[in-house]
């Protein structure tokens, strides 16, 4: 079973994910946000679609477009009409269903149950649904992100008939607790069946990162968790209004530990033992780019705002944290890799940047960073092997911070080599548009190396 889901709430997407993954065995669905990225899924040959699950009032092209192409196409794909509104409310949709057979329509407020029940006839399902009636409910992992303390007992799922539990209803936990199993390829973990109710009415109620901080302070697991969660909703939909807004709040949060943090060598302390590299470096990137923006005098919030997003999304196409840590195409690393995943490094700039290019949320010049981050100052860096004079000064000194977060990573934390780190830099930052944000960065440590 293969549906498209085109949901532009990420909240209600995911809650009725949930509900799907329950229902149908090995089903596979695509998510998107908009009438016009459902448009250009469908564009794609090799995307058929047993079911079209589609919202109506939606940015970038409402449901009826969507509609309107399968009908152009003359395609048969059932489609279902998912919206808060019934369709003699809507101009488009008065008189719906007009293909009998293939169209059908449920109101959001219907709830849960009329939802599974109307899918059921819909795909004519049924057997396989009472086949599944089982004691557990399998969960999709990045919704457990949502809390620090568990809703109900959570479990892993070992075989068929076994599963142990991890994480005792009541307890506390953190991202890493939850991370450790997507690291061993694990899509789903499970709760118990009598749980499920109540666990998506909370799911469904909750907004991305309620979690219980300690007073007012910003949490460094609270940020990186929410760059997790972005991450997951990049890679499923693209950069969705959510996204950004997550984006928006990580990036205010950032912006006033920036503030905070005079002292840039706690942060490194607070930083050490990192293990996943894309969620944490950006993380420290973010963190030492707004730092080391003060030391630029560009002391407006805007130009820290920029740093700390391209921080956030340069990475977030790329799948594999493995493929992160690859900075240089002649990395001997890449020999390893298969076609595919050299794909992935090399495009990874351009694709990040066609999805952000034309919002109006991101700010100008973010795409530019992006674009140039893996570029280097003697010209061989990629995708266009610009020059040191040709790099964007704010791409510098992204480019830069990148460069000594890199290194600080593989020296494992280890104050006693940032003397070193930082003469090398120094020497190799020493080109065109490099030369001024690289003084200003050796400046920034000036307090820290006295003391050295």
């Amino acid at each position: 079973m293969k549906i498209l889901y085109i949901e532009d709430s990420d909240e209600v997407r995911q809650l009725y994910v949930v509900l799907l993954d329950n229902i149908f065995p090995d089903v596979n669905i695509v998510e998107t946000y908009s009438g016009n990225q459902a448009i250009a899924i469908l564009d794609k040959q090799e995307h058929v679609f047993d079911l079209i699950i589609c919202d109506y009032e939606m940015p970038d092209g409402n449901g009826d477009i969507v509609y309107e192409y399968i009908k152009n196409k003359n395609d048969q794909t059932a489609f279902l009409l998912f919206s808060s509104k019934k369709p003699d409310d809507i101009p488009y949709f008065k008189n719906f269903p007009f293909r009998n057979g293939s169209d059908f329509f449920i109101q959001k407020s219907e709830g849960f149950n009329n939802f599974k029940e109307k899918i059921l006839q819909i795909t004519q399902n049924e057997l396989i649904f009472l086949r599944k009636q089982l004691s557990f409910k399998k969960i999709r992992i990045y919704n457990f992100w949502k809390f620090n303390t568990a809703l109900c007992d959570i479990f892993l799922r070992l075989s068929d008939s076994k599963y142990v539990k991890i994480i005792k209803s009541g307890d506390r936990y953190t991202r890493k607790d939850i991370e450790k199993y997507v690291h061993k390829k694990q899509k789903f973990l499970y709760i118990r069946s009598d749980d499920f109710v109540s666990f998506s009415v909370t799911l469904g109620k909750t907004p991305f990162l309620s979690f219980d901080l300690d007073g007012n302070n910003v949490s460094e697991n609270a940020i990186t968790t929410t760059h997790a969660m972005i991450h997951e909703l990049v890679l499923s939909v693209g950069i969705s209004p959510q996204a950004i807004a997550l984006a928006e709040k990580i990036v205010n949060d950032i912006v006033e530990l920036t503030k905070k943090n005079t002292e840039l060598f706690n942060l490194l302390l607070q930083s050490r033992e990192k293990k996943d590299y894309i969620y944490d470096h950006s993380y420290l990137l973010s963190c030492i780019c707004g730092h080391f923006a003060w030391y630029m005098n560009w002391t407006t919030s805007e130009v820290v705002k920029k740093l700390a997003v391209a921080s956030l999304f340069h990475d977030l196409k790329i799948s594999d944290p493995d493929l992160a840590f690859i900075n240089d195409l002649d990395d001997p690393q890449i020999q390893k890799l298969s076609v595919e995943q050299i794909k992935e490094i090399k495009n990874h700039p351009f694709n990040i940047v066609e999805l952000i290019k034309n919002n109006p949320s991101i700010e100008t010049e973010v795409d530019t960073i992006i674009l140039q981050h893996h570029e280097k100052p003697d010209g061989t860096g990629f995708p266009r092997k610009l020059s040191g004079k040709q790099i964007h000064p704010l791409a510098c000194t992204f480019i830069i911070v990148h460069y000594f977060v890199d290194k600080i990573y593989e020296c494992n934390f280890d104050s006693s080599q940032l003397v070193h780190i930082l003469t090398d830099m120094k020497a190799y930052f020493n080109v065109g548009n490099f030369v001024e944000p690289m003084s200003a960065f050796i400046k920034s440590f000036d307090l820290i190396l006295e003391e050295k």
